[in-house]
């Protein structure tokens, strides 16, 4: 079952990061979905963000 608790550390924006970047250098090409669950909690948006070379003011806010 999907717990907000465990959620805190899964969706570290580095370690989100260091998974996502790895599966890029396997298959060379960036993932097309990071899947979570509780995107809201921890650093989901920053992570993918930083995947797609995006930052900046108001990049990881989900409200834009």
């Amino acid at each position: 079952m999907p717990l907000p608790k465990l959620a805190e550390e899964a969706n570290e924006a580095e370690y989100l990061y260091a998974r996502a970047n790895a599966c890029r250098k396997k298959w060379q090409q960036i993932p097309n979905f990071v899947t979570v669950d509780f995107y809201e909690i921890g650093g989901v948006l920053d992570a993918v963000n930083r995947l797609n070379g995006v930052s900046g003011a108001g990049a990881g806010d989900a409200s834009n």
